[in-house]
């Protein structure tokens, strides 16, 4: 599985596709790291595991198509109420903060102006791909003449990574090779946020195609990581996390296919959530992979990311029942400020269940408490997966980690170490996945309009071509036996917990980076710990945890079963501030 240079041109031939000769020498180290990884889905171990699932019933492919991607075999699509499940033991769990009703301190102008002035601070930055001035402000002014009370997200601003359909504008999706029409309406995730009273400044860079994790953009220009410059900002999405990161807009929406929101908003120290396969719409976002792609949240808290969820799907309180913050009033620091002693008490029962819009009748002065409650994270079961994702990290990260866990040990919770054995596999099957997934769709514009493609997605591209057919199928097998790895964790554990990354973030001229003495290729590295939750569509987020030696921010990966989204943000919202307490202690 190591074709020669000889091969490799004439298949190039074939497809007519030209190359240089320094491309041709990056495409043959590609295809070499890439049949590294494919071994390991044909050594024999492997066989004999897969073999001992073979004839279980229980655990058809068809079963697990039917559960992960409804849609697929003929079956209908689920809405977002029947994706979701909600765990009754969650309440325990639950958060409370003291807050203000109001959604916005600004008015509906006063928030654009006051985020246009922001872009315009940093408006050689390359962030955006366009920014909507004159719409935004024109829609500011038709929102301020609404009732507040009635749009969850009244006045609120969000940047959209283009690769999701704005009205009126034309998708680039960060590639010169796209050439589509603009669009003539918002895809619905947009257009359910307009409904919710956000107001679209505008369409962020990416990494081209959104097929890499560096953001590094040969077309629109580098997205560098606004806390060092030095560093990239991670990706695909690395535009719209460095939006909210500089405080440009309150959320912005990404897509993420193996990582690509959890990976930029890791880098960037904000929250990046991919919800559960299929729980936000796809339609109007420019595809990757079909079996991979998800809609994500980028924000600077779990509950402004729970908020904007949950108007998205258009079940207003369904997330934030419990979460009575006001998301976009005050700081990360001045949510933090007020601190209690170790013991926390049961929640108040009688504050659950109460929709945010409806919670000016629980206080007449619009505070939903006077002071902070607390969490109760006592008995919190939390896996620690003791393979795979704590073997070939970085020091820095592994330590961070630790102490990240070593502090919620210190509020009361359980870890439990767990086995995922197949999630070894998952580099290999993400790529025998991916690559042919991106191919299928792009395969005209590589063999019509090469020469438009950036160097690093036109190698990628290419390289797909060498992946055999029957490596994508045991792929898709053993993307089976990770689903039930983790159904079977989740009936020990309440929630998983990981590094985000495997690495530390890198500079924007690295091209390899060391763990253990062993060279890996930044975009596939990054991808290390975060592609496996879109292999089973499980839903993940990312919560900063901690900073590296240089000032960069290191993630914390959380992760529940299918269907459990609302769980995982209520158990993050309470990691997230239990966290931010000890570090404020």
């Amino acid at each position: 599985m190591n074709p020669t240079r000889e091969y490799i041109l004439s298949t190039l031939s074939l497809h007519n596709i030209k190359v240089t000769d320094l491309q041709l020498e990056k495409l043959r180290t590609t295809i070499k790291n890439h049949h590294r990884l494919l071994e390991l889905l044909f050594n024999e171990e492997t066989g004999k595991s897969i073999d001992k699932f073979a004839l279980t019933p229980k655990w058809t492919m068809e079963r697990f198509l039917e559960n992960i991607y409804p849609g697929t075999e003929g079956k209908i699509q689920r809405s977002a109420k029947s994706i979701l499940k909600e765990s009754p033991d969650v309440q325990s769990y639950s958060l409370y903060f003291q807050s203000s009703h109001s959604m916005k301190q600004l008015s509906p102008i006063q928030s654009v102006k006051k985020s246009l002035e922001s872009i315009d601070k940093y408006g050689d930055s390359s962030i955006f791909i366009r920014v909507f001035k004159e719409r935004a402000l024109k829609d500011a002014d038709e929102l301020g003449r609404k009732k507040a009370s009635d749009l969850p997200l009244y006045g609120t601003t969000a940047a959209i990574k283009d690769i999701i359909a704005v009205s009126g504008h034309k998708m680039t999706a960060g590639s010169k090779v796209l050439d589509i029409e603009p669009a003539e309406d918002d895809a619905p995730v947009v257009k359910n946020l307009r409904k919710a009273g956000a107001i679209i400044v505008g369409v962020t860079n990416l990494h081209e195609l959104a097929f890499g994790t560096t953001n590094i953009n040969p077309h629109f220009g580098i997205v560098r990581n606004p806390i060092n410059s030095e560093f990239i900002s991670g990706g695909s999405s690395g535009g719209s996390a460095a939006t909210v990161k500089l405080g440009m807009v309150d959320f912005s929406l990404g897509t993420d296919t193996g990582g690509s929101v959890r990976i930029p908003a890791s880098c960037c120290g904000i929250v990046g959530f991919k919800p559960s396969f299929g729980l936000l719409p796809l339609e109007g976002v420019f595809p990757l992979g079909y079996t991979l792609d998800h809609v994500g949240i980028m924000a600077d808290s779990v509950w402004k990311v729970a908020v904007v969820t949950e108007a998205i799907i258009g079940s207003y309180g369904y997330f934030t029942s419990d979460l009575l913050e006001s998301p976009f009033s005050g700081s990360r620091e001045d949510r933090i400020s007020r601190k209690t002693d170790a013991g926390y008490s049961e929640p108040d029962k009688s504050r659950q269940n109460i929709p945010h819009r409806d919670r000016e009748k629980l206080n007449s002065t619009g505070m939903v408490g006077s002071d902070f409650e607390g969490i109760k994270l006592k008995g919190l079961r939390i896996g620690v997966p003791g393979d795979f994702f704590l073997e070939e990290i970085q020091d820095e990260i592994k330590d961070g980690f630790n102490i990240a866990i070593e502090k919620l040990k210190n509020r009361g919770t359980q870890v439990i170490k767990i086995d995922l054995p197949f999630h070894r596999y998952a580099p290999a099957c993400y790529l025998c996945t991916s690559g042919p997934e991106a191919l299928g769709l792009h395969y005209t514009r590589l063999i019509n309009k090469s020469h438009l493609l950036g160097e690093d997605v036109l190698i990628r591209l290419i390289a797909a071509l060498f992946i055999p057919a029957f490596a994508r199928v045991k792929a898709q097998r053993i993307r089976e036996l990770m689903f039930m790895e983790l159904q079977e964790a989740f009936k020990r554990v309440d929630i998983i917990a990981t590094p985000t990354l495997a690495v530390t973030v890198p500079k924007i001229n690295e091209k390899l980076v060391s763990i253990n003495g062993r060279d890996y290729d930044v975009i596939s590295i990054l991808l290390r710990n975060t592609s496996p939750f879109n292999l089973t569509g499980v839903p993940a987020i990312t919560i900063p945890c901690g900073k590296d030696r240089s000032g960069i921010p290191i993630g914390l990966q959380l992760i529940c079963g299918y269907g459990e989204d609302i769980k995982l943000l209520r158990l993050s919202s309470a990691i997230e501030i239990a966290l931010d307490y000890e570090k404020n202690v």
